[in-house]
């Protein structure tokens, strides 16, 4: 009977510092929640005014750049329903503490109905390790909202686990619901469509005539979303593209895939399994797994974002975790369960180093944006006048000027949800030493005439990176 009871009791202790662990990440997404400077004055502009994104919004359908991502910010309309105008920063952090939630617990549960028959309660430490991997891969992401790819971790994390318990059990909601899941996923972000269309065409291939039909149905209907989101595409953006987005990608596609799988060390362990799977092939000692197809799903969305030059890591991430569960499910017949949990253990702290210093920037962050974008507010209160200094300058790089003026609309969306009405600041291309608040966007570029020195001399009120302001007199 005590030997009964040991995995109860072990998964007691697993779900108790899942719990504390948890706690402490949505602590830190809520604490000093606040808007950001960047792409995050898309969100201020729909939902911090209490306006709902639209899936064919300009947000999601940047066609002239190549970009399809219409669900992506739709999310976010949930807040609109417990609030009527507008919307605090503090909600749309909870509503992203809510999704790391269940993404953790879904990765959760997938892991332990991946190693379900290993008998031994290091099994639970690996599950513990592997959520932990899990999250410090994504927390970045939920720490800010300038990007919608936190919404694709969620409904990755529920595409995963519906579809490695579909392929166990056959039941037919969970089918339905990770068809749901990564259909979502695909609309939010492009190269997700990699990943569906990627794992259907090789479980179909290497194992159809070991499906059933239900599970047939599920991979076609998986090689159909990809496909379909492929056709329109094709309608919607080619005919409109006038180029196709490319992240700073200078590099060539090797160079670039080379410097990814370097930097992204959850490919590692995926190769030196999907190595060891083809050798086993070779040798004929192990058969083709639906897990097979798994791991090459996470190298076929690999794939498709070193081609697009995506030379940040968060944008592989996505195929990383797709890998990172194959590559359990592998481990955990190789190894003692012991050597498995190290292997979970040893990532963990690799990605956990950085996440303290992670968080630092972030709080940091919030407080100086917040608290200077108060004083501003603040100041417009008193009577005082903002004005944004755009000098002409002759041969001015469009770079410099598109940031010039991004600078200056994020500043008015953020004023503006603060004051609660439209803000305009106006510009001025000569500085005449008129009372008021002087912004200048300054950078460090020996081709741009500087700041004048009879402006510099002002007393500086405000310095947000490149964003600088000067109280004048």
């Amino acid at each position: 009977m005590a030997n009964r009871n040991h995995p109860d009791k072990y998964l007691l202790f697993l779900w108790a510092a899942l719990t504390c662990f948890l706690a402490v990440c949505v602590f830190f997404l809520v604490h000093h929640a606040s808007w950001g400077l960047g792409d995050e004055v898309i969100v201020i502009h729909h939902t911090g005014m209490g306006k709902a994104f639209s899936p064919l919004g300009f947000e999601g359908m940047v066609t002239q750049y190549g970009r399809l991502y219409p669900f992506a910010y739709n999310l976010y309309n949930i807040l609109l329903l417990f609030y009527d105008g507008y919307v605090p920063p503090t909600a749309v952090y909870a509503l992203h503490a809510v999704a790391l939630v269940i993404f953790a617990v879904s990765f959760a549960f997938l892991a332990l109905h991946l190693v379900r028959r290993v008998a031994s309660p290091w099994k639970y430490a690996t599950v513990f390790f592997f959520v932990v991997i899990c999250v410090f891969r994504v927390l970045t992401e939920f720490l800010s909202c300038y990007t919608g790819v936190w919404i694709v971790f969620l409904f990755l994390s529920l595409f995963l686990l519906f579809t490695c318990r579909f392929m166990d059990s056959g039941n037919w909601l969970e089918g339905v619901l990770a068809l749901l899941s990564v259909n979502y996923a695909i609309y939010c972000y492009e190269t997700v469509f990699t990943i569906p269309l990627a794992l259907g065409m090789c479980t179909l291939l290497f194992q159809g005539r070991k499906l059933t039909s239900g599970q047939k149905w599920f991979q076609g209907l998986l090689v159909g979303s990809g496909l379909l989101f492929l056709a329109v595409y094709a309608v919607v953006v080619l005919p409109r593209a006038q180029s196709f987005y490319q992240h700073y990608g200078t590099s060539s596609f090797l160079a670039n895939l080379l410097k990814m799988f370097i930097a992204n060390k959850l490919y590692w362990l995926s190769f030196v399994v999907l190595v060891v799977r083809v050798v086993m092939f070779l040798k004929r000692k192990a058969a083709y797994t639906f897990y097979d197809s798994l791991l090459l799903a996470s190298f076929a969305y690999f794939a498709g974002a070193a081609v697009l030059k995506l030379n940040f890591t968060y944008y592989y991430n996505i195929g990383a975790l797709v890998g990172l569960t194959a590559s359990l499910f592998f481990l955990k017949d190789w190894l003692k369960p012991q050597w498995v949990c190290l292997v979970m253990l040893v990532f963990a702290l690799f990605y956990g180093r950085k996440v303290p210093g992670v968080i630092r920037g972030s709080q940091a962050g919030r407080k100086e944006v917040s608290e200077t974008m108060d004083y501003l507010s603040g100041q417009m209160d008193e009577g005082e006048t903002l004005y944004w200094y755009e000098p002409v300058y002759e041969g001015t790089s469009p770079s410099y000027l598109d940031m010039r003026i991004t600078s200056k609309v994020r500043i008015e969306v953020y004023l503006s949800w603060l004051q609660h009405r439209t803000v305009s600041i106006p510009g001025r291309e000569v500085f005449d030493g008129e009372k008021g608040i002087w912004m200048v966007y300054e950078v460090n570029d020996p081709a741009l005439p500087e700041t004048p020195p009879a402006l510099k001399d002002q007393d500086r009120v405000v310095s947000l990176g490149g964003i600088k302001g000067y109280q004048c007199p």
